[in-house]
């Protein structure tokens, strides 16, 4: 193997375990995120989490791509965010 090819290996296991390690971040802030959006809304159980489990499954029996199924369960975990600056009446009259 050249150097310049080593070089560039190296580089690239670099840029995958960084990317791994900026999506383990992503993930844990939208947990965390997810856990306060649930604790607002009054659920008792994650509800969030429950829904980025949810839409997994559905990306599973779909066949869509690791990496694409990941960014849904994000999607999923956050899904009630814009509820946090909804008039609370309305949400609950709508349940």
């Amino acid at each position: 193997m050249s150097r310049e090819t080593a070089v560039i290996l190296t580089f690239s296991a670099g840029k995958k375990m960084q990317t791994a390690e900026q999506e383990s971040r992503l993930e844990q802030k939208l947990i965390d995120l997810s856990v306060g959006i649930d604790r607002f809304e009054g659920y008792t159980r994650p509800h969030g989490q429950l829904i980025a489990s949810i839409a997994d499954r559905i990306g599973t029996r779909l066949g869509m791509a690791a990496h694409d199924r990941f960014y849904m369960q994000q999607a999923a975990l956050v899904h009630d965010i814009g509820e946090a600056t909804m008039d609370r009446s309305y949400i609950r009259e709508n349940r």
